[in-house]
C-alpha cells in the first residue's frame, strides 16, 4: 500500500494507462455511440495520451519533474484528438494543476488528501471543457471518482487519521466502475445500443492503472493482449429482462496470462452462439462481452 504517490509512481500509472488504452482501442471504438457513433473514442484517447509521451521524450532526463510534467500536459492538450481526447487531456491538465501548484508535491509525493484534490480538479477541468455537459458520459465517471475520493478522505479524518493515497485511489476506481455501470440508465443512446459509455470506459482504465500502482500491484509490464481481450468493468449493468440486457465490455488487467483464452474451452452464450462476439482473455476468463450471456462453465 502506498502512503504517497511520487512523481515516478504517477509516471508509471500513465505508462500503464497507455498500455491499457492501446490494448482496448478497438473495444472502446466499438462502444462509441454517443454523441456521434463514429467509432473513434479509443483511437482518440490513445493518441492524445501518446502525444504527451512524445512531448515528454523531447525533454532531458535531467530536467526537473516540474518541467517534465508541464511538457507532458502541454503536448497532450495541444495534440488532443476528438471530443474524448480533448476531455481526457483536460482531465490530465486538471490533475497536474494540483501537482504544479506546490513545488513540494512533486518532491515528496502526493498524499491521500492531495490525490483527492487532484481528482476533483481533474473532474472540474474535464467538465469545464464541455459546453453542454451530459450525464451518463465520461464526465459522470470522473465526477463519481472525485466525490468518492473526497468522501474517503473525510471519513478517514472523522476517524482521526489521514487517508493514504492507496485507499483514495481504490475508492475512486470503485466509484468510477459503479458510475460506468450506471451510464446506460442515463443515456437513451447507450440503452438502444446495449453498451456503456466509451469515454467513461476509457477513463476507467486510467483510474485502474492509478489504483494498481497505488496499491503496490505495479503497472502492467507492457504485454499487448489479443485483439478484443480488454474488459471494461467487473460488473454488468442488467435490466429486468436478460434477453434485452445491455452489452457491457469489461476492462482487462493486461498483466494476465496471454494463454488464458486458449487453454480453456470457450463458454457459450446467446450472442457468441450467433457468431461475431468479441472474445475475452484476461484472468483466465473466456467468454463473450454480452450480458445476455447464458453461458455454462467450460
Amino acid at each position: 500500500m502506498t502512503q504517497r504517490l511520487s512523481a515516478r509512481d504517477l509516471a508509471r500509472a500513465l505508462v500503464s494507462a497507455r498500455v491499457e488504452l492501446s490494448s482496448a482501442e478497438s473495444t472502446l471504438n466499438a462502444l462509441n455511440v454517443f454523441p456521434v457513433p463514429d467509432g473513434d473514442t479509443g483511437t482518440n484517447m490513445r493518441a492524445s495520451l501518446q502525444a504527451g509521451f512524445v512531448a515528454l521524450s523531447q525533454t532531458g532526463s535531467d530536467d526537473a519533474p516540474r518541467a517534465r510534467t508541464k511538457a507532458f500536459v502541454t503536448g497532450m492538450t495541444r495534440a488532443a484528438q476528438g471530443n474524448s481526447g480533448v476531455i481526457l487531456s483536460e482531465y490530465v491538465r486538471g490533475f497536474a494543476r494540483v501537482l504544479l501548484a506546490d513545488p513540494a508535491v512533486l518532491e515528496v509525493g502526493l498524499d491521500g488528501p492531495g490525490l483527492a484534490e487532484a481528482l476533483g480538479s481533474a473532474s472540474a477541468c474535464a467538465r469545464g471543457a464541455v459546453g453542454e455537459p451530459v450525464e451518463g458520459t465520461i464526465l459522470s465517471v470522473a465526477q463519481a471518482a472525485a466525490l468518492a475520493a473526497r468522501r474517503c478522505v473525510d471519513e478517514a479524518a472523522g476517524a482521526g487519521r489521514e487517508a493514504d493515497a492507496a485507499e483514495v485511489a481504490r475508492a475512486a476506481h470503485q466509484a468510477a466502475q459503479e458510475a460506468l455501470d450506471a451510464t446506460p440508465a442515463q443515456l437513451e443512446a447507450l440503452v438502444r445500443s446495449r453498451v456503456v459509455d466509451a469515454g467513461g470506459a476509457g477513463l476507467l482504465l486510467v483510474l485502474d492503472a492509478l489504483d494498481r500502482v497505488a496499491s503496490g500491484a505495479g503497472a502492467c509490464p507492457g504485454r499487448t493482449p489479443a485483439r478484443g481481450s480488454t474488459r471494461v468493468g467487473r460488473r454488468r449493468w442488467r435490466r429486468t429482462r436478460a434477453a434485452t440486457s445491455p452489452r457491457v465490455a469489461r476492462p482487462s488487467r493486461s498483466c494476465a496470462s496471454p494463454r488464458a483464452s486458449t487453454t480453456r474451452a470457450p463458454r457459450r452464450c446467446v450472442t457468441c452462439s450467433r457468431g461475431g462476439a468479441t472474445r475475452l482473455s484476461s484472468r483466465a476468463t473466456n467468454g463473450c462481452i454480452a450480458s445476455t450471456c447464458t453461458r455454462t462453465s467450460p
